[in-house]
């Protein structure tokens, strides 16, 4: 997977992730479907690919790798559909789901949604969190986040 980032010229390599606790290499491109403004950001896609370290007290320590892929569009319906579908088909394994949500600085966004553990120890780590993200100009998403031990 990083080789086919690293190699795609929609990938910029490196950016530095502020007040975050990973580190090493991270990758992160924007994929806009074709005919679409870039400014609109209407059915466009953002992944990025973070590999770091963490430090847990009572979980994992250790490397980890995270992908993290949002889609864009302004059409609300189509955002719960893939988020309720998303939703069905990470239950079944889980071990474990907490609700999750944030909201951002100055309030351009928020999330709500599902983390689903799969597993979650001191030597193994993954889980998948899938959210609906609302924006303040308009633009929704739905979110999925993968985070997993590199072992």
């Amino acid at each position: 997977m990083r080789k086919t980032l690293q190699a795609d010229s929609r990938f910029l390599q490196n950016i530095p992730l502020h007040k975050n606790e990973y580190s090493k290499l991270t990758y992160s491109g924007e994929i806009l479907k074709p005919n679409f403004p870039y400014s609109d950001r209407i059915d466009s896609s953002r992944i990025q690919l973070i590999f770091g370290n963490v430090q847990g007290k009572d979980e994992y320590s250790g490397d980890i790798k995270i992908l993290k892929f949002e889609y864009f569009s302004k059409d609300t319906l189509f955002i719960q559909d893939i988020f309720n579908m998303a939703k069905e088909d990470l239950k079944d394994d889980a071990i474990k789901q907490n609700p999750t949500g944030f909201r951002t600085l100055n309030n351009e966004s928020v999330g709500k949604g599902t983390e689903f553990i799969y597993v979650s120890s001191s030597q193994k780590l993954m889980k998948i969190s899938t959210e609906k993200v609302s924006y303040s100009d308009g633009r929704f998403s739905f979110l999925i986040l993968f985070v997993g031990s590199t072992k």
